[in-house]
């Protein structure tokens, strides 16, 4: 098992390698801990990735009778002018 720290000594990621290739769980973490994202690899192929997205920052609209959470694609939406 092989780490990698940021400065403040928290885990930035960690991995296993086997006869120089990576097997297993390579996970990457956040400055804070959190997890950001989770390669599995089999003899040093990546066959799968989870990426976790940040907690969004709780902004909402009202859309179609429903609140609903704001996504990049809305803002787009908001901010274009009217032609």
């Amino acid at each position: 098992m092989e780490g990698l720290y940021y400065f403040d000594g928290t885990i930035l990621g960690r991995a296993f390698s086997h006869n120089g290739k990576l097997e297993g769980d390579v996970e990457a973490f956040r400055a804070n801990g959190k997890p950001l994202a989770i390669d599995s690899f089999h003899n040093g192929v990546r066959v799968s990735r989870k990426f976790f997205k940040p907690t969004d920052s709780g902004a909402t609209f009202f859309s179609h009778g429903k609140l609903q959470s704001l996504k990049d694609a809305d803002v787009d939406w908001l901010l274009k002018k009217e032609q």
